[in-house]
């Protein structure tokens, strides 16, 4: 239905929007028969077109409410958007609630509002908006994956893998229902699923290349969430090897490697931070992955040189480096829209769908690449 605003379905089959499923089924066949295939291809395919949507009740619905209110709906989708940009997502709620109030059966819209309900962490509306898209549209990959999303949320794993595999199912292809299984997997502690699932991605061309960037990233969390250092310098090792000698792709993954120590550092876990920036370097000079290593550095020197006594001038020392790094930190975040409420880490939420934009947007960069 890509040309549903551009096309009148009823006035290319020759019927009124009040005519009977028989009427339109009579009216496809006579118009067949002048518009054949063989002569007239063109507008036989608009005529198959119109008939498969009119022909259907559901779409023949959706239809109508676009004829009828799809400007009005565009409007209030577009603001709801740019209120969700901004991260005010109950203003969003509203103005898709405008909408589905005027088009109720708009399935699009309404996945956009399971999404606000989502990052309102309001868990039972969302399920409750993606169960019924769900369930009238059992084959979308998109509309499983996020039901199998707030179902984990919701602690309920057992129906949010099997939502999950089945949207990976369809659309194998999909690089962000793939993300999500592996998110859930790391959620879930299933480490060793995760890893045979990426490896499983990295090898479908039967070779392991600069495309597969995305997924072995994900691999180094998961053995970054594993402890398993031997995985982590395994991997690292793959992408030297593959990264192409291309500055925006050296920087995009330096600023993985980033996100991953920064993280540590807030859990705590200095020492494996501080070998992810040291191997994040390689890649890119980049200032916050030295300000994390100097903060080591830093620790080390005045644990040498300060025995004993001075203990407490240490830890003073130590806090205003660590300090200095989360300060920087949170203002490299700013800069690559990684974006913080109230100054915590980002929602739970919105962590299933960031991680597919900067893999799309690592894939437009391998695409300008190869061009």
């Amino acid at each position: 239905m890509d040309n549903i605003d551009n096309e009148d379905y009823y006035a290319v089959l020759g019927v009124s929007e009040y005519s009977s499923e028989q009427e339109i089924k009579r009216a496809y066949v006579r118009k067949i028969k002048q518009h054949s295939p063989e002569n007239d291809p063109e507008n036989f395919q608009k005529i198959r077109q119109a008939y498969e949507v009119l022909n259907d009740p559901k779409m023949r619905k959706q239809y109508d409410e676009r004829r009828k209110y799809g400007k009005y709906v565009d409007e209030l989708v577009e603001k709801a958007r740019k209120e969700m940009s901004k991260g005010n997502y109950e203003s969003a709620v509203l103005y898709l609630d405008q909408a589905l109030d005027k088009a109720p059966s708009l399935d699009n819209v309404r996945n956009t509002l399971g999404i606000c309900y989502l990052n309102m962490r309001q868990y039972d509306k969302a399920k409750r908006e993606f169960l019924r898209i769900v369930q009238d549209n059992p084959d979308n990959a998109q509309y499983l994956c996020n039901l199998g999303q707030v179902l984990h949320l919701m602690n309920d794993d057992i129906n949010a893998e099997k939502y999950i595999l089945r949207a990976v199912e369809i659309n194998p292809a999909d690089i962000t229902t793939g993300l999500a299984l592996v998110d859930f997997y790391i959620d879930s502690k299933k480490y060793g699923n995760a890893i045979e699932f990426l490896k499983k991605l990295m090898s479908t061309d039967g070779k392991i290349n600069y495309k597969d960037m995305p997924f072995m990233l994900k691999l180094l969390r998961v053995y970054v969430a594993k402890n398993d250092v031997g995985g982590m310098e395994d991997i690292v090792k793959k992408i030297q090897n593959v990264v192409p000698n291309d500055s925006d792709t050296k920087k995009y993954v330096a600023l993985e490697f980033y996100k991953i120590s920064s993280e540590l550092i807030a859990r705590g876990n200095r020492e494996l931070a501080v070998k992810i920036a040291d191997w994040g370097l390689k890649f890119h000079n980049m200032q916050e992955l030295r300000n994390i290593k100097s903060y080591n550095t830093v620790s080390t020197e005045n644990c040498d040189n300060n025995p004993g006594n001075d203990t407490s001038r240490n830890t003073v020392q130590e806090d205003q480096v660590e300090n200095q790094v989360k300060v920087e930190t949170e203002a490299s975040n700013t800069r690559i829209h990684n974006h913080r409420v109230n100054n915590r880490r980002i929602p739970k939420p919105l962590r299933y769908f960031i991680p597919a934009l900067v893999a799309m947007a690592f894939l437009a960069i391998l695409y300008f690449f190869d061009h």
